[in-house]
């Protein structure tokens, strides 16, 4: 399983990656958009949690290219606005600011569980 983290702010992209990190699925964490077109052009992805507000950029163009790159990856967004545009366009779940992070770690343990049974998570 491969986890793609993408979010403007270093220490919630690095706590977001740690929860992955904790469950044993492997995880690449950034905060640049740029850095994670080429992760997306290189890796394949099972799930990306992608904030939508960078400082000079939106982190939405990065939905399509992720959905082309891996068309069965859960794209899971941090957001503020326009539920239905995002859902329309691949989303699987909106968390909204500020984020609960209990709730993220039930939509974490509700994705696992609806993978299919020849993909797992590898416990430490």
């Amino acid at each position: 399983m491969n986890v793609l983290v993408v979010d403007p702010e270093p220490e919630i992209a690095e706590i977001l990656s740690d929860e992955f990190i904790s469950k044993g699925i492997s995880t690449l964490c950034t905060s640049s958009l740029v850095e994670a077109r080429e992760y997306l052009k290189k890796h394949r992805f099972d799930l990306i949690t992608l904030d939508h507000r960078f400082p000079a950029d939106c982190g939405d163009d990065l939905i399509p290219l992720a959905i082309k790159s891996s068309p069965e990856v859960w794209v899971i967004t941090i957001h503020e606005d326009e539920p239905e545009r995002l859902l329309k366009s691949g989303i699987h779940r909106i968390f909204y600011k500020p984020l609960f992070f209990q709730e993220f770690r039930t939509a974490l343990d509700e994705w696992i569980v609806s993978l299919p049974r020849t993909v797992s998570a590898n416990p430490k």
